[in-house]
């Protein structure tokens, strides 16, 4: 689910606050993880 679009023209815009301004849905990058490879520790 995308809470708000990210994408401007063409553009993305950079958050003043810390991180990427953006939330991974985890489930799903689980779910495309490379055989061998482990889901990081978001904690």
């Amino acid at each position: 689910m995308v809470e708000e679009d990210v994408l401007e023209p063409g553009r993305i815009a950079v958050p003043d606050d810390p991180g990427l301004g953006v939330e991974l849905d985890l489930d799903t990058v689980e779910a495309h993880l490379k055989e061998g490879e482990e889901l990081f520790d978001p904690a």
